[in-house]
């Protein structure tokens, strides 16, 4: 880990800020439907949960948000909205791990979807 990268974060709940180590940066990308996010802003990433990104958002407190690999939105190869990677501070470079996670699981969905869409044809026929 980066020493030294800190960020202030407002916390809602006590109305103060704080700093807080800041372990990467993302940038968002896409239309941001219900979230507090600024197209093209780089924001900073303060943690993972359970595979998701801890960010603080324009809130200036931060929020659990979905690693969604923006740069397909960028090609057209998905709509909505996600986040490029700039920066990942960690040692073992855990914001990469948790979009390899997300982009896999996407994949598991679809190949998913398409098995489920062929046997629903195969038994349409029948």
């Amino acid at each position: 880990m980066v020493k030294n990268k800190t960020c202030q974060r407002l916390n809602l709940e006590t109305n103060t800020y704080e700093t807080v180590e800041v372990i990467g940066k993302v940038k968002f990308v896409g239309e941001a439907i219900n979230a507090d996010l600024t197209p093209n802003k780089i924001y900073n990433v303060i943690g993972i949960r359970n595979n998701l990104l801890k960010i603080v958002d324009d809130t200036e407190d931060y929020y659990l948000y979905l690693p969604q690999d923006g740069n397909l939105i960028l090609q057209k190869k998905a709509t909505g909205a996600g986040f490029i990677l700039i920066d990942d501070y960690t040692k073992n470079k855990d914001i990469q791990k948790v979009f390899k996670i997300a982009k896999d699981n996407i994949i598991k969905q679809e190949k998913s979807l398409k098995n489920r869409i062929i046997k629903f044809f195969i038994n349409l026929k029948k």
